[in-house]
């Protein structure tokens, strides 16, 4: 906010939007001094902090105080967009602020990822003590971005937020803990868990801590797992917490998706695949923020590209572009559909669907002016038959995840590359990939 001046007071007021006044919201808010560098955020255990990293020089510290224990600590990052690197350690009293951790000054680091990566440090404090990560851009065009960091230990709930989705892993044998908070009565909630690798199964309760023998709800099929709570079910209930056990039946990878079956979009993180199903004549909405990294309209193209890939059934994509100007903040245009769309794709019978968007034509540009720093990728996935799919969105940065025993179909144009990555839950495993070719050659 500019124009303030030493010794001013800023107020801020935060309010919930919707159209039913007995619905509440949950969320974090933080202030921060753009100008101030090396500020550190203090970051709360088990609850997500969103973050926008605006230059690569823009490097942020969060700080985790923790009581005497012997907890692993875990720090989580999801990029949105961008690559990260995080630096971690232990630190006491003046020395988180005048030693911060960085390159050359680190206990434990992440890699360089766009991906979603972690750090972990064992404890054994018999005090109170603090840790502080570092998280920095990273790579050949570091140029900042957006993500979400967490941080847990063991014996912590992991709090997620509806439509947004985590990734985790578990050992073999072993269980991560979550939780949500449903504030919105009436509405079905969908729990999706989304195998990367390995085998994990899903048991939920609104009591603490689910496990195989005592839950209200499961799946434990081989692969992804899907439940859907409707407001009819006995031991639905809203303005409460419903609690989520994931178990590693095998060592695996997974991602969890817990979302409102209404208008409010999923968020999409680029490269990250997302299992979901659709009614005969339902609709998804889910939502992706596109990041300029230039207002130069000579720059090069870059490109989004959305792949639908069925299981079975027959669905199809509708895409808006929107500035987040107007009523809703997409310009005024309500919600993406078949007759409301600025892209799509409508493939028959089980055929992939794929929708590619150029960001340097004026189709675009029009939509997307050059002088917004960011603009949303609105997208609609309509079921034209009853339908299970896998959707993800791709960037030309973003390398595509590929999730064990689930194909994933592409298309090359000659002399061009598409770029995977497989998460190896066990290191005894051995992996095997198949090429099918269909037409040309690869």
């Amino acid at each position: 906010m500019p124009g303030k001046k030493a010794g001013d007071t800023t107020y801020v007021g935060i309010t919930g939007v919707s159209d039913n006044e007995a619905e509440g919201a949950m969320f974090t808010v933080m202030a921060r001094n753009m100008q101030s560098g090396g500020h550190v955020i203090s970051l709360l255990a088990g609850v997500p902090q969103n973050y926008i990293s605006i230059n690569q020089d823009d490097a942020a510290y969060f700080q985790v105080r923790l009581g005497s224990g012997h907890d692993e600590l875990r720090v989580s990052l999801q990029p949105r967009s961008g690559k990260f690197i995080m630096y971690a350690k232990k630190c006491s009293g003046v020395t988180c602020e005048t030693s911060p951790p960085g390159p050359s000054n680190y206990t434990t680091a992440s890699i360089c990822s766009e991906s979603p990566t972690d750090v972990k440090m064992s404890r054994n404090d018999t005090e109170g003590s603090s840790y502080i990560v570092a998280v920095v851009p990273c790579g050949e065009s570091a140029s900042g971005g957006e993500y979400t960091i967490t941080g847990s230990l063991e014996s912590k709930v992991l709090t997620l937020s509806m439509g947004q989705s985590v990734t985790d892993y578990t050992k073999l044998g072993e269980c991560a803990q979550f939780k949500v908070y449903n504030s919105e009565p009436g509405k079905d909630i969908f729990f999706m868990l989304t195998s990367l690798s390995g085998d994990s199964d899903l048991y939920i309760s609104t009591s603490p801590n689910p496990t195989k023998e005592v839950h209200m709800w499961q799946q434990a099929r081989y692969g992804s797992d899907a439940i859907t709570i409707y407001p009819e079910n006995n031991q639905y209930c809203s303005d409460c917490y419903y609690f989520i056990t994931i178990c590693g039946f095998e060592e695996s990878y997974f991602s969890l998706l817990v979302s409102l079956k209404d208008d409010t979009p999923t968020i999409l993180y680029p490269g990250m695949p997302q299992n979901d199903h659709v009614a005969e004549s339902g609709v998804n909405h889910y939502a992706f923020q596109f990041i300029r990294t230039s207002s130069n309209p000579n720059a090069p193209s870059e490109s989004i590209t959305i792949e639908l890939q069925p299981s079975y059934g027959d669905p199809d994509i509708f895409t808006i572009v929107s500035n987040g100007e107007g009523e809703g903040g997409n310009n005024g245009r309500g919600h993406p559909g078949p007759f409301n769309y600025d892209y799509n794709s409508m493939q028959n019978n089980q055929v992939a669907d794929r929708v590619v968007i150029r960001t340097n034509t004026a189709k675009f540009n029009n939509l997307c002016p050059l002088d917004s720093s960011s603009c949303t990728i609105q997208i609609a996935i309509t079921g034209f038959h009853e339908s299970s799919y896998v959707l993800v969105v791709k960037t030309d940065v973003a390398i595509t995840s590929l999730a064990i025993d689930t194909p994933f179909e592409g298309v090359l144009a000659m002399r061009s590359y598409e770029y995977f990555k497989v998460s190896i839950g066990n290191s005894d495993d051995t992996l095997r990939l198949t090429l099918t070719q269909t037409s040309g050659q690869r």
